[in-house]
């Protein structure tokens, strides 16, 4: 189920990311404000070209992260709060993620030859002022946010 309240929104990316997931058994919900498309379009280049990196790797680590589970629960939501926009990606996991070890290189739970995605994430964000990464367990959800500051308002 995706809600668009404002169709102009150049997340081109969630589009491709989401498109087969029912297929596969995801519970799927993307809620997108109204306000947001146009504070999108202030984001620079280089931090939009950064904000869709990160998206695409925290998208995937949700889907990932429940693939084996009974129930497969990925909520999008993208929002205008304060002076930030705010991108939220909430997924079911198996268990409690240990948020102090799941950035760092190499680092993974799902086997060897894995832990770089939440690494290149966080070198991206460690040169871009603009955007910040927040995760946290909420139960048996996971969430990560991606907190972006536009510097023009």
């Amino acid at each position: 189920r995706i809600i668009f309240e404002d169709i102009h929104f150049s997340f081109v990316v969630l589009y491709y990311k989401i498109n087969d997931l029912e297929k596969l058994g995801y519970e799927v919900s993307v809620n997108i404000s109204k306000q947001v498309s146009s504070e999108i379009e202030k984001i620079n280049n280089e931090n939009f070209v950064v904000l869709c990196k990160c998206f695409s790797i925290l998208l995937d680590n949700a889907i990932d992260a429940c693939c084996n589970l009974n129930e497969k629960i990925i909520s999008i939501d993208i929002y205008k709060e304060n002076k930030c926009i705010i991108l939220s990606i909430c997924n079911t996991c198996e268990k409690e993620v240990e948020i102090e070890f799941i950035n760092k290189k190499n680092y993974s739970t799902k086997g060897k030859k894995r832990g770089l995605g939440l690494y290149i994430v966080n070198n991206l964000l460690d040169n871009c002022e603009s955007i910040n990464l927040k995760q946290e367990n909420l139960g048996k959800y996971f969430e990560s946010k991606l907190i972006v500051k536009n510097k023009k308002d």
